[in-house]
C-alpha cells in the first residue's frame, strides 16, 4: 500500500480504502449481532 502511494496509483489506493472500509464495516456487523446474540439485555430492535 505505501509502494502504491509513493507511485501516485490512486486507482489501487481507493480500491484498498473501499476494501478495508468493508471489511471494518462487516466486522462491526458481526460484533453487533454476536452481542444481541449473546447478552439478553441488548433489544435488537432499536
Amino acid at each position: 500500500m505505501v509502494d502504491s502511494a509513493e507511485s501516485l496509483d490512486f486507482m489501487l489506493l481507493s480500491t484498498l480504502t473501499l476494501l478495508i472500509t468493508i471489511a471494518v464495516l462487516i466486522g462491526n456487523m458481526l460484533a453487533d449481532a454476536c452481542v444481541v446474540l449473546t447478552d439478553p439485555r441488548v433489544d435488537a430492535n432499536v
